[in-house]
């Protein structure tokens, strides 16, 4: 049987970015299902994730005056692709924390801010910002409090798919990387990553490079998969450690032995240089 792979994609004022790493993804690689979540971005992230695939219209971020705590249902449409989405404000406590669907991980990380756009899918229910739908494929947008953490545990929680990849948004796959995910899996792997390499060719980024090599050098620019099953059994992401993928992988690798598939996934150097 064929694993299906939810991509998740953590985004925090990533308008630089995000664009192109989504259109990297969807016509190279294919995926079943992409969640971004989103940390609260201040810049345009949204708005273009929102606006990929040419998307007509848009949705306001806040809800018409007048509408209270009722919840007024809309549809914009175009063909393809197709925004369905909900307005409504909480009158509340300023957030809605909801509980995870999965008891073993974290309940508290996702947030919904007071007043946002949201859109409910037509099966499963599950709540999010927004939705494009380019093809057969769904984009979901996600609310959540800042921190990666947090964030790839919001996405988690909705995914579909029995692997989960965490890719950051200033990062691509290389070529077939989702059949290659797919493969390892089919043959007995239950988590791994990517080597990496950098889209800038200094000496020392370089010399980086090699060390990715390593299980003891591994990031989450890497691009972290998992069975779903086992990210479960870990508890998710811990949203309390400084660097929670480094710990994840500690954590990972003393319950299974995660592959390391050699062709590297590309990562800008821009925290670097």
């Amino acid at each position: 049987m064929t694993s299906s792979v939810s991509v998740i994609v953590p985004t925090y004022n990533e308008e630089s970015v995000i664009h192109s790493t989504l259109e990297d993804l969807f016509s190279r690689h294919h995926p079943n299902q992409v969640i971004v979540v989103d940390g609260g971005s201040n810049d345009r992230t949204v708005e273009l994730v929102l606006g990929f695939s040419k998307m007509s219209q848009t949705a306001s971020p806040f809800p018409p005056q007048g509408v209270g705590g009722s919840v007024q249902n809309r549809a914009l449409r175009t063909d393809p692709p197709r925004f369905l989405a909900e307005m409504g404000e909480d009158r509340g406590g300023g957030e809605n924390i909801r509980q995870s669907p999965h008891p073993s991980l974290p309940p508290h990380s996702e947030a919904v801010p007071r007043r946002s756009v949201r859109c409910v899918r037509r099966q499963g229910g599950k709540e999010s910002v927004g939705q494009i739908v380019p093809g057969t494929v769904t984009i979901t947008v996600l609310h959540s409090i800042k921190g990666r953490a947090f964030q790839m545990n919001v996405g988690a929680r909705h995914a579909t798919g029995d692997v989960l990849l965490f890719l950051h948004a200033d990062t691509r796959l290389p070529d077939n990387g989702l059949e290659q995910i797919k493969e390892v899996i089919g043959q007995g792997a239950r988590a791994g990553r990517f080597r990496m390499k950098f889209d800038n060719r200094k000496r020392l980024l370089r010399l980086y490079e090699t060390y990715t090599r390593f299980h003891f050098f591994s990031y989450g620019d890497q691009g972290f998969f998992v069975a779903r099953e086992l990210f479960e059994k870990l508890g998710g992401f811990d949203e309390t450690v400084p660097f929670e993928d480094i710990d994840f992988y500690q954590r990972l690798r003393r319950m299974t032995k995660p592959v390391i598939i050699q062709d590297p996934v590309v990562t800008s150097a821009r925290r670097f240089t």
